[in-house]
This record gives C-alpha cells, structure tokens and sequence, in this order.
C-alpha cells in the first residue's frame, strides 16, 4: 500500500507544477491587447513627429527665402534649388545645405511664386504647399499653404488660388 500512496502523490505533485490551458491563453490574450495599445501608441507618436519635421522644414524654407529676397530686391526664388545654390538663373547665395524632403514620400515640398499686383517687396509671393498627418499648432489635420507672414489651411486646389 505504501508504493500505491507514493505514487499518488507523485502524480499530484506532477500536476501542480505546470500551467494550465486557461492560464497560458489568458496571460497571451493579455500580452496580445497590450501589444496592440502600444502599437497604436507608437503610430501616433510617429505620424505628430513627421509633422513637426514637416512644420520645423516649412520655417526653414521660409527663412532661407526671406534671406535670398533680402539679396534680391524682394524677389523670391523661381525654385527651391535656388536657396542651395545650384538653380539655373539663381542669384545669390546658398542658404540651405540641403532642400528638405517629406519625410513619407521624401519629395521635395511644393513650391510656387507669383508677382502680385503690389509694387516692391510685396510684388513677389511665394507659397510652400504641405499637409499634416495629425492636428497641429496651426489647426487639424490636412493640407497647409506657408507664405512669408503666416501658414494656414489650404482651402483651394493649390496655395496659388487663395
């Protein structure tokens, strides 16, 4: 009788020592929603950092523009390569090391100019075009034309047609 007890025992001692079923399912359903939380997390985070680089990049631009305006009697530059140097029919100096890219499509943002019916400085407008993933200092989400005094929404098919 006495091996029969030992036996028992040790079948009882054999089954404590695991997890079961519901335990392993319930611990990985729990490490499943936390994943996916910080996932989300992670995403938004991810887009509200392009969108400062898009923002800080939007004001850079604007600052090497006013800076070759000020080189060039108020005109601004027929094309962004133009703040770097290396345009064809650029005056001036490089202001940029480099032209900034989106950093989704890492295309160079839309740039345009046009002279306007004022007379001097005010006679060359220059417009940025660039959209947000997420809402910003500057409003919701979407699509944003920088000039040389501010940034707004873009409510036309292009900054141009404001």
């Amino acid at each position: 009788m006495r091996s029969k007890g030992k036996t028992q025992m040790f079948k009882h001692n054999q089954r404590q020592r695991g997890f079961t079923l519901v335990e392993l399912l319930v611990v990985i359903a729990i490490i499943g929603v936390l994943s996916s939380v910080i996932l989300v997390a992670m995403t938004s985070a991810r887009a509200k950092s392009r969108d400062a680089r898009r923002l800080s990049d939007v004001k850079a631009l604007q600052g090497a523009i006013e800076l070759y305006r000020d080189g060039n009697k108020g005109k601004a530059p027929d094309a962004l390569d133009c703040l770097v140097g290396t345009g064809t029919g650029c005056t001036g100096n490089a202001f940029l090391g480099r032209i900034p890219d989106d950093p989704i499509n890492e295309s160079p943002y839309l740039y345009s100019y046009a002279r306007g019916g004022a007379t001097g400085v005010e006679s060359f407008k220059y417009y940025i075009q660039f959209e947000t993933e997420t809402d910003t200092t500057h409003g919701a989400a979407g699509a944003y034309c920088a000039t040389s005094k501010q940034i707004v929404a873009r409510s036309g098919a292009s900054c141009t047609t404001e």
